[in-house]
């Protein structure tokens, strides 16, 4: 009993030691409804360049993503189906696929095992990702034409239909 008495008192040492030199987590950060696109530039998979300039004047879809995050993997074949459904609606809206801190590949292997074609950027680090949000995923951001997020939806609330 004095051994396991010794062995736990041992270990809450050692966490408090541990954490007397940790700090309270960053804020979370993110761009919400109302909030200006911030200004950003991706290579897309077909080699295309697509910024917040390139964007101007079009409805747009903007998916944050990581084909490791499960919630991506659930939410991705749905977003599919919805930019589908608008594509064969005539309606006009961009959709962009921006991966966070994850290189092609993976991607490539992903989108095909699953039959995506929604067009995608591979962003080695979260250089893009972290001028809309500092965590999250998938997130995806609906933009008016004047640049402007008209809503956010993440996976971790399950509102993406």
């Amino acid at each position: 009993m004095k051994f396991r008495y010794n062995i736990a008192t041992l270990l809450c040492g050692a966490v408090l030691i541990i954490c007397s030199g940790c700090t309270a987590d960053e804020p979370i950060f993110s761009l919400n409804v109302g909030d200006t696109l911030p200004p950003f530039e991706v290579i897309m998979n077909d080699g295309s360049t697509v910024s917040d300039k390139t964007l101007a004047g079009f409805p747009a879809e903007i998916i944050f993503f990581n084909t490791s995050c499960p919630d991506c993997r659930r939410h991705l074949p749905k977003l599919e189906e919805e930019w589908q459904e608008s594509k064969a609606a005539g309606k006009k809206i961009t959709y962009i696929c921006i991966s966070r801190a994850e290189k092609s590949p993976t991607i490539t292997a992903f989108w095909a095992e699953n039959g995506l074609t929604m067009p995608w950027s591979a962003q080695a680090d979260n250089k893009v990702y972290s001028l809309f949000a500092s965590s999250i995923i998938p997130r995806v951001y609906s933009v008016s034409p004047t640049g402007i997020i008209t809503r956010v939806r993440t996976g971790e609330y399950n509102d993406i239909e």
